[in-house]
């Protein structure tokens, strides 16, 4: 316990308080103010008046700040559950934004796969139109070889002709029986190279076949290529949405980030009202120390 030696009004007490020197005084002084308030307003009155109309005037405003702690404390509560409020509010916000970028990642990842696979198809396209230009190259080099074949068989059958005709003349009137023979071997050989040139000519109506059908193939693969390129269109509209997306996904970043910075600002005006309710307090406090001062 701290006694300490006051004066007001001019009397002197012995103040006696578990409160430090220091505080005591400073009731000391402010009841004392208020006396010497009162009393220098009104000079007629009595010291049991002016003790009397300041301890009124203490009481008025220890009441004020009564109404005043309640309104903070009011205050204080409203703001809590507007904070508990938008925390929750930030939570759905948070697992909502989680659920938006999960859909949206994996709409991408399905177009990327779509993508990919238009692109194996291009690819596949790619390496079609290569191997029908090397079965046209090849058609081309039998087309000439077969070509040479036949000039060739046919030059040589006119050679031949031409000795068979000369040999004749010359050995006509001694060889008629050798000529006949020798006919007969001719037009066994002239039998057997038609029959080879039937056969060219069958291999030839073949290869006139195929060339067809590989035409009938290209005008179908350029009818698939023309397919491909409005699926390259489909692929630019595919990955346009993709862009979109990705704004989308920038648009939802910055209004979290809008959300963060509006709690954190509710968060310093919660601890600046705080800190006044404690200042309050404190002058609350003090208020009451005066009115209820241990006078000895």
């Amino acid at each position: 316990m701290n006694t300490v030696t006051v004066k007001i009004n001019g009397v002197e007490y012995n103040l006696k308080g578990k409160e430090n020197e220091k505080y005591l005084l400073a009731v000391a002084e402010y009841v004392d103010g208020k006396f010497r308030e009162i009393s220098a307003n009104n000079s007629k009155l009595s010291t049991t008046a002016v003790a009397v109309l300041s301890a009124l005037n203490i009481a008025d405003e220890y009441f004020k700040c009564e109404l005043d702690n309640e309104d903070l404390v009011k205050r204080k509560n409203s703001l809590e559950e507007k904070c508990v409020a938008l925390k929750e509010r930030l939570k759905e916000v948070k697992v909502e934004s989680e659920e938006y970028n999960k859909i949206k990642n994996n709409e991408v990842d399905n177009l990327k796969n779509i993508i990919c696979s238009m692109e194996d198809k291009i690819k596949d396209v790619d390496n079609l139109y290569s191997t029908i230009d090397t079965l046209h190259k090849e058609l081309e080099e039998t087309k000439q070889k077969l070509q040479a074949e036949k000039e060739e068989l046919q030059n040589n059958f006119a050679i031949q002709k031409e000795e068979l005709k000369q040999n004749f003349n010359h050995e006509k009137e001694n060889l008629t029986e050798s000529f006949d023979k020798e006919v007969e071997e001719l037009k066994k050989a002239l039998d057997e190279k038609e029959q080879k040139v039937n056969l060219l000519n069958l291999k030839n109506e073949e290869l006139q076949k195929s060339e067809t059908y590989l035409k009938d193939s290209i005008i179908l693969k350029e009818k698939e290529i023309e397919e491909c390129k409005y699926n390259s269109d489909e692929v630019k509209r595919l990955k346009s949405r993709i862009n979109s997306i990705e704004n989308e996904k920038d648009v939802l970043k910055k209004n979290n980030k809008e959300l963060k910075f509006k709690l954190q600002n509710s968060r310093y005006k919660l601890l600046d009202l705080e800190k006044k309710l404690n200042d309050a307090n404190f002058s609350l406090a003090i208020e009451k120390k005066i009115k209820n001062p241990l006078l000895r």
